[in-house]
């Protein structure tokens, strides 16, 4: 039986994006109301709602939010968090920043370790989002080798597009509705007999109709 995909991800990676934004109310709340600069505290909403989602999807049992829903959330919180960021170091490093007149190394040191927990979860989300991608492009083949049948819905052949209880391999769990070389061979030679021709080749010649037998 073939394993279904798990589109919640690493869950122990869920836990650990949950466990950061714990650890980075800590870090990142002193040294912005002491600095009075909005960063590295604004890094705090795009980890809040990275924690949110995390619990969401290891609290929930049975129907999941769609694939297509989880990677865009993942990839909207990492480019959310790639922006908090880049943000937090390039307003550090300015002429007018804070390190250039806060001379308080202890909460200038709590100000870069605030960025260790966004640094974290644009590695967490960013593999999310590249692991999606990289079940798009080695997903299953739609058709089978054998006989050409299309052996995936249409319509869905973004791998993401499936719920989390249905299987990628769509109907391949029935052998007998996939392949179809046999019905076709017989529904192809249905009505017509072998005839042997005048060069010793047996060909098959189709069974006279009703009307054709009464005129016989």
């Amino acid at each position: 039986m073939a394993k279904d995909i798990d589109w919640v991800g690493a869950r122990s990676l869920r836990k650990a994006c949950i466990v950061s934004f714990l650890a980075c109310v800590g870090l990142a709340v002193p040294p912005s109301v002491v600095l009075r600069q909005i960063l590295p505290g604004l890094g705090l909403l795009p980890l809040f709602i990275s924690a949110v989602f995390s619990l969401v999807l290891l609290r929930t049992r049975g129907t999941r939010p769609s694939p297509i829903g989880i990677f865009s959330a993942d990839a909207l919180l990492l480019s959310s968090l790639i922006i908090a960021y880049v943000s937090t170091w390039v307003i550090w490093s300015n002429a007018n920043g804070w390190c250039y007149y806060c001379n308080n190394d202890s909460i200038l040191m709590l100000a870069a370790y605030a960025t260790v927990p966004m640094l974290f979860n644009i590695f967490a989300h960013g593999f999310f989002v590249a692991r999606a991608i990289y079940l798009h492009f080695t997903g299953p083949p739609q058709l089978c080798p054998n006989c050409a049948h299309q052996i995936q819905p249409r319509g869905k052949s973004m791998p993401w597009f499936l719920r989390g209880g249905e299987s990628t391999v769509g109907l391949l769990a029935d052998d007998e509705a996939q392949y179809h070389d046999e019905v076709e061979h017989s529904e192809a030679h249905a009505g017509k007999r072998p005839v042997t021709g005048i060069t010793g080749q047996t060909v098959m010649d189709p069974e006279p109709s009703g009307d054709e037998r009464a005129t016989l």
